[in-house]
Protein backbone atom coordinates (compact mmCIF):
# COMPACT_ATOMS: atom_id res chain seq x y z
CA UNK A 1 0.00 0.00 0.00
CA UNK A 2 1.45 3.09 -0.77
CA UNK A 3 2.45 5.44 2.27
CA UNK A 4 -0.08 8.16 1.14
CA UNK A 5 -2.80 5.73 1.48
CA UNK A 6 -1.97 4.03 4.73
CA UNK A 7 -1.68 7.24 6.52
CA UNK A 8 -5.25 8.27 5.44
CA UNK A 9 -6.70 4.78 6.08
CA UNK A 10 -4.96 4.73 9.85
CA UNK A 11 -6.27 8.45 10.23
CA UNK A 12 -9.93 7.95 9.19
CA UNK A 13 -9.51 5.21 12.03
CA UNK A 14 -8.65 6.20 14.30
CA UNK A 15 -10.51 9.82 13.27
CA UNK A 16 -9.99 12.91 15.59
CA UNK A 17 -10.00 12.94 19.34
CA UNK A 18 -14.00 13.42 20.40
CA UNK A 19 -13.19 15.30 23.69
CA UNK A 20 -14.13 18.25 25.01
CA UNK A 21 -11.39 20.09 22.03
CA UNK A 22 -11.90 17.51 18.89
CA UNK A 23 -8.15 17.52 19.46
CA UNK A 24 -7.08 16.32 16.14
CA UNK A 25 -4.08 13.54 15.60
CA UNK A 26 -0.96 14.15 13.79
CA UNK A 27 0.94 11.68 11.98
CA UNK A 28 4.22 11.45 10.08
CA UNK A 29 6.23 8.86 8.08
CA UNK A 30 9.85 9.54 6.61
CA UNK A 31 11.85 7.01 4.91
CA UNK A 32 15.27 5.93 6.43
CA UNK A 33 16.68 7.34 2.81
CA UNK A 34 15.38 9.79 0.56
CA UNK A 35 14.37 12.82 -0.13
CA UNK A 36 10.58 13.07 0.84
CA UNK A 37 8.82 12.20 3.96
CA UNK A 38 4.30 12.60 4.74
CA UNK A 39 2.89 14.87 7.26
CA UNK A 40 -0.51 14.17 8.16
CA UNK A 41 -3.52 15.41 10.58
CA UNK A 42 -7.44 14.53 11.06
CA UNK A 43 -9.12 17.71 12.31
CA UNK A 44 -13.11 17.55 12.62
CA UNK A 45 -13.92 18.99 9.26
CA UNK A 46 -10.58 17.19 7.26
CA UNK A 47 -8.04 15.15 7.05
CA UNK A 48 -4.96 16.63 5.44
CA UNK A 49 -1.84 14.49 4.29
CA UNK A 50 1.03 16.01 2.06
CA UNK A 51 4.23 14.71 0.76
CA UNK A 52 6.97 17.21 2.20
CA UNK A 53 10.57 17.89 0.69
CA UNK A 54 13.23 16.78 3.21
CA UNK A 55 16.18 18.53 3.86
CA UNK A 56 19.03 18.89 6.61
CA UNK A 57 18.75 21.34 8.89
CA UNK A 58 14.76 22.17 8.14
CA UNK A 59 11.64 20.70 10.19
CA UNK A 60 7.91 20.77 8.05
CA UNK A 61 5.65 20.47 11.75
CA UNK A 62 1.82 20.47 12.41
CA UNK A 63 0.47 20.64 15.40
CA UNK A 64 -3.35 19.75 17.25
CA UNK A 65 -4.47 23.38 17.87
CA UNK A 66 -2.17 26.09 16.55
CA UNK A 67 -1.05 24.87 13.75
CA UNK A 68 -3.28 22.14 12.35
CA UNK A 69 -2.99 21.60 8.78
CA UNK A 70 0.09 20.96 6.70
CA UNK A 71 1.10 23.88 5.05
CA UNK A 72 4.45 25.19 3.02
CA UNK A 73 4.60 27.96 5.69
CA UNK A 74 4.92 25.67 8.63
CA UNK A 75 8.57 25.20 8.48
CA UNK A 76 11.30 25.61 11.10
CA UNK A 77 15.01 25.43 11.01
CA UNK A 78 15.94 22.43 13.05
CA UNK A 79 19.29 21.41 15.06
CA UNK A 80 19.84 18.49 17.09
CA UNK A 81 22.38 15.68 16.66
CA UNK A 82 20.68 13.16 18.37
CA UNK A 83 16.87 11.81 18.93
CA UNK A 84 16.39 13.34 22.37
CA UNK A 85 17.91 16.83 21.55
CA UNK A 86 15.31 16.40 18.56
CA UNK A 87 12.50 15.71 20.83
CA UNK A 88 13.65 18.42 22.80
CA UNK A 89 14.19 21.22 20.34
CA UNK A 90 10.50 20.35 19.20
CA UNK A 91 9.40 21.82 22.62
CA UNK A 92 12.25 24.20 23.21
CA UNK A 93 13.50 25.17 20.08
CA UNK A 94 13.03 27.08 16.78
CA UNK A 95 9.21 28.21 15.98
CA UNK A 96 7.92 25.20 18.36
CA UNK A 97 9.18 27.50 21.29
CA UNK A 98 6.37 29.91 20.42
CA UNK A 99 3.60 27.49 20.76
CA UNK A 100 1.51 28.40 24.11
CA UNK A 101 0.50 25.03 25.61
CA UNK A 102 3.42 22.33 24.61
CA UNK A 103 2.82 19.09 26.43
CA UNK A 104 4.76 16.32 24.35
CA UNK A 105 7.22 15.23 21.14
CA UNK A 106 8.82 12.38 19.47
CA UNK A 107 11.39 12.49 17.62
CA UNK A 108 12.87 9.43 14.90
CA UNK A 109 16.00 9.28 13.31
CA UNK A 110 17.54 6.39 10.89
CA UNK A 111 20.05 4.64 12.09
CA UNK A 112 21.39 0.79 11.28
CA UNK A 113 18.93 -1.47 10.98
CA UNK A 114 16.19 0.98 11.58
CA UNK A 115 15.22 4.09 13.76
CA UNK A 116 16.28 5.27 17.11
CA UNK A 117 13.03 7.18 19.35
CA UNK A 118 12.75 9.48 21.64
CA UNK A 119 9.84 11.37 23.37
CA UNK A 120 9.65 14.79 25.34
CA UNK A 121 7.34 15.46 27.97
CA UNK A 122 6.54 18.67 28.99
Amino acid sequence: MPVRDAIAMSLLALDYERDQYDTPRVCAAVPAKGDAGWLAIIRRDSVVVRQIPLKPGVAHYTATYEADDVRDSQVSHFDASNTEDAARFIIDGGVFKTFERPVTSGAALAAKGGFKLAAYVV
